[in-house]
C-alpha cells in the first residue's frame, strides 16, 4: 500500500479516504496479481484458441512442497490464492486444460505417488550409438567427421570403464563435440586429452581414475569403430577415403564408389569379415 499513498495524498482531502479504501480492495483482485509460469499457463488455457503447453523440467528436483502445490492445478486446473477476490486462478473449463509435460532424471528426489498418479508415464532409453551420432550431427551441423568420430569414440570408451561415479550423457557428447569442432581436434593424444577432462570427469576421483585408463582410452579412439566410423563412412566421402587408405579398403571399395555412400557396410559389424588378423579390431576397443 505504500506505493499507493503518494497518489492518494495527491487527491483532494475529501476523496482520500475513499481512494485509499478502493485501493485496499483492489489489491486482492486479479488485476494486481503477478502470475508465475504455471499459473499463467492455466489462466491462458481458458482464453486460448489452441491448446496450451506447459513443460515442467526436472521435477525430481522440485521437492515435496512444490510437488504438493502442483497437485491441485494438475487435477482440477485451478490454483487457489488466499484472499484473492476471485478465489482462484486457472482454467474453469476442464475440456481445455493445458497439456503438461513433466520430465525427470530420477536422480535426486523420489516423486510422490499422488504426483505420479496425475501423469501418464513413459521413459526414454539411452540412445544407441547410431542415434547419438544423429543427435550430435543435428546439434553440430558444421562439425567434421574427424571431430565427431574422435569425440564419440572417446565418450564410448569412457562409458565402458567400470567404477566411475558419473558417466557421460548425450548433453556431454554435444558439449565435447562442439569443443572438438571449435579447437579442430582430429586426433586425441595423451597431451591434449587432459584439456577436455573437465567435460566428462565430474569429480576428482573420476579424473584420477580415468588418467590411469589413458592407454586404453587412446587405443579406443585411434581404432576403427565399426558403428561410429562405419556410420560416418556412409555419409562422408572423405572419411570413407581416410579409412580406406588406413585399412587398405581401397581394394574393396574402389575410388569411384566413394562418390556415393558404400552400398554395403554390414561387414563392419563383424570385423573378422574384413581383417581377421587385424589386432586393432580387438573387442576391448569397441
Amino acid at each position: 500500500m505504500r506505493e499507493v499513498r503518494p497518489f492518494v495524498e495527491a487527491r483532494p482531502e475529501s476523496e482520500r479516504a475513499r481512494a485509499l479504501e478502493s485501493a485496499r480492495q483492489q489489491r486482492w483482485t486479479r488485476r494486481f496479481l503477478i502470475l508465475g509460469e504455471v499459473a499463467a499457463a492455466y489462466a491462458k488455457a481458458d482464453a486460448s484458441e489452441f491448446p496450451t503447453l506447459l513443460r515442467l523440467d526436472e521435477v525430481d528436483k522440485f521437492g515435496a512442497a512444490i510437488e504438493d502445490a502442483l497437485l491441485s492445478p494438475l487435477a482440477t486446473g485451478k490454483i487457489y490464492v488466499e484472499r484473492l477476490a476471485e478465489g482462484f486462478v486457472g482454467c474453469a473449463n476442464s475440456d481445455v486444460l493445458p497439456i503438461v509435460i513433466s520430465t525427470s532424471n530420477d536422480s535426486r528426489h523420489e516423486l510422490s505417488q499422488p504426483f505420479r498418479d496425475r501423469h501418464l508415464h513413459t521413459y526414454f532409453a539411452t540412445p544407441c550409438l547410431a542415434k547419438e551420432l544423429e543427435i550430435l550431427q543435428a546439434r553440430c551441423p558444421e562439425i567434421k567427421a574427424a571431430n565427431l568420430s574422435q569425440a564419440l569414440k572417446l565418450l564410448d570408451a569412457i562409458r565402458s570403464v567400470a567404477g566411475l561415479s558419473h558417466y557421460p550423457s548425450v548433453r556431454t557428447g554435444i558439449q565435447l563435440a562442439r569443443a572438438f569442432e571449435r579447437d579442430s581436434i582430429t586426433e586425441i593424444t595423451e597431451r591434449n586429452v587432459s584439456i577436455y577432462f573437465t567435460y566428462f570427469a565430474k569429480n576428482r576421483r573420476d579424473a584420477e581414475y580415468l588418467k590411469k585408463q589413458l592407454p586404453y582410452l587412446l587405443s579406443c579412439v585411434g581404432t576403427f569403430h565399426p558403428q561410429i566410423d562405419g556410420w560416418l563412412m556412409e555419409r562422408d566421402t572423405e572419411w570413407a577415403k581416410h579409412w580406406g587408405k588406413q585399412r587398405g579398403l581401397i581394394d574393396i571399395f574402389p575410388d569411384e564408389q566413394f562418390s556415393a555412400a558404400p552400398e554395403d557396410l554390414s561387414s563392419f559389424d563383424d570385423p573378422t569379415n574384413v581383417f581377421q588378423n587385424d589386432l586393432s579390431f580387438a573387442s576391448g576397443a569397441m
